[in-house]
């Protein structure tokens, strides 16, 4: 039947708590755009192409984080990487509400430097609970719970923002990422399956073994569907304040 290999994947040990750490985990992360968005045209009195800066800073932030990140955890454990990002992340979010629209440009990088890896470290440890013939249903089963992440941050992340306002729901977001870096440090998932060696310091793999064209061409069209699915909240955010 359908739902076997699925059910087969959730018996297996950590999964169904990883799973469960995760949604809740990614649905303040997935909150965030929005909320900026609301903070810098409501709150500071800008655009929506001002709005759109301080995520593109954000993002900029993390696609140069994300691999230090993974480095780290690689080198030093996935415990000291989480209370790393989760203290910055909640400097971010604190100060962030306060402050004028150029200081946040500037914080918007750093905080998307320092993010949390709430969805790297699903993945990578949904990688190490599952083995080969499990792989795609767990996968499956993590994209179904980050369809629930979006589904449900950004909703509450509005609700907020326009009843208590947007500082109100940049201070909820901070205090949900310390409940997530919280959840996750508790559980502490692997982050390598147990027959891989620890990554050591002299560790490398050639780059052309893995960055081959198809490879890339997965890239491009996850950034075209990123980029279409970040514009439609905005423009949909957009046309409701409008109207």
């Amino acid at each position: 039947m359908l739902p076997k290999p699925y059910r087969e994947t959730l018996a297996l040990p950590g999964v169904k708590s990883l799973l469960a750490v995760a949604t809740l985990a990614r649905m303040p992360i997935a909150a965030g755009a929005v909320v900026l968005t609301l903070h810098v045209v409501e709150d500071l009195g800008r655009g929506y192409g001002a709005a759109g800066l301080i995520g593109a800073m954000f993002t900029i932030g993390g696609s140069v984080g994300a691999p230090l990140m993974g480095r780290l955890i690689d080198r030093r454990g996935l415990r000291p990487v989480l209370v790393l990002t989760t203290v910055a992340e909640v400097l971010f979010w604190s100060v962030a509400q306060a402050a004028p629209f150029w200081a946040l440009l500037v914080m918007a990088l750093l905080g998307g430097v320092l993010a949390l890896p709430a969805f790297a470290v699903a993945r990578q440890s949904i990688a190490a609970l599952t083995p080969d013939a499990q792989r795609h249903p767990a996968f499956a089963l993590d994209s179904i719970s980050t369809e629930l992440s979006f589904m449900g941050g950004p909703a509450l992340g509005v609700l907020i923002a326009t009843t208590a306002g947007p500082r109100a729901a940049m201070l909820t977001i901070g205090g949900g990422i310390l409940l997530s870096g919280l959840g996750l440090w508790l559980l502490n998932p692997p982050i390598r399956a147990a027959h891989e060696a620890p990554v050591t310091a002299g560790d490398r793999v050639p780059r052309s073994s893995w960055l081959k064209p198809r490879f890339v061409a997965v890239l491009a069209v996850t950034m075209a569907s990123t980029l279409v699915l970040a514009g439609t909240d905005v423009a949909v955010v957009a046309v409701l304040r409008e109207n």
